[in-house]
């Protein structure tokens, strides 16, 4: 019985490792499929560049509440969510002018690279604690 046990709670360890992870594949985009708008007109990529364009799992999250008699309940909570990591990263970008005109330029932006935990946004209802205390989500 006592093996049982130890196999059990392994079992639960690896499954743990595996679904709680949050993760994501790069999508490769070639020329001309990633478009970015910008206020001097519209571009694109100019060479194919890899992207993560979607996270999925799960991320450490807890909630408490906290009884004081005589006080108003204490709620403290963590919320993480798993969502898209960028980096900053050279992009060569072919760009249309409002004018018309076409160019070619290399620009620094922040690019969609990885996937990784990261605080949850609040939201929600007016006055309500928006994130706190819920079970980390798909996606953030």
């Amino acid at each position: 019985m006592q093996q049982f046990g130890v196999l059990l709670v392994l079992l639960v360890a690896a499954v743990g490792d595996v679904l709680g992870d949050c993760t994501g594949e790069p999508t490769t985009f070639q020329p001309g499929e990633m478009a970015i708008g910008g206020k001097k007109g519209k571009c694109s990529n100019a060479e194919v560049v890899e992207a993560t364009v979607e996270c999925s799992g799960e991320c450490p999250s807890n909630s408490k509440i906290t009884f004081v008699p005589g006080k108003k309940p204490n709620f403290e909570g963590e919320c993480n969510c798993c969502k898209i990591q960028t980096e900053e990263k050279e992009v060569k970008l072919k760009c249309t002018g409002k004018d018309g005109v076409e160019k070619e330029i290399t620009k620094t932006v922040k690019f969609p690279s990885s996937c990784g935990c990261g605080e949850c946004k609040k939201g929600g209802k007016k006055g309500g604690k928006g994130g706190k205390g819920k079970r980390g989500g798909k996606r953030g």
